[in-house]
């Protein structure tokens, strides 16, 4: 399983983060780039170049959405839960590749 990020295909825009099953065919406005700056934090309002995204600073996005209900902060929360939600996917995978090899080891020991 493979996290990727979709975007718009006409804006470039962000708009979720999804799950991608072994030997599924993606769909085209997708990438497996996560839309985060260099140092980790979030990025806010991303929109992808066909190579990275590109958002505005915290500042921007403030000054930018006056009356937004949702805070930059709520965008950073977000950012590491699909963060934690990759490391998770990611350690699922390893778990079914020791589960088989434990099982065929437990099987040449008959």
């Amino acid at each position: 399983m493979t996290v990727i990020y979709l975007y718009d295909p006409q804006t470039k825009e962000y708009t979720n983060t999804s799950y991608l099953e072994n030997y599924t065919t993606p769909p085209e406005n997708y990438t497996t780039v996560a839309p985060v700056n260099s140092d980790g934090s979030g990025m806010y309002d991303p929109k992808w170049d066909g190579k990275q995204w590109n958002g505005q600073t915290a500042e921007e996005w403030a000054k930018n959405n006056p009356n937004s209900d949702s805070s930059p902060a709520q965008n950073d929360i977000q950012l590491s839960l699909t963060a934690a939600a990759e490391t998770i996917a990611g350690q699922g995978e390893r778990i079914k590749s020791l589960e088989q090899a434990v099982t065929e080891l437990a099987k040449g020991d008959k």
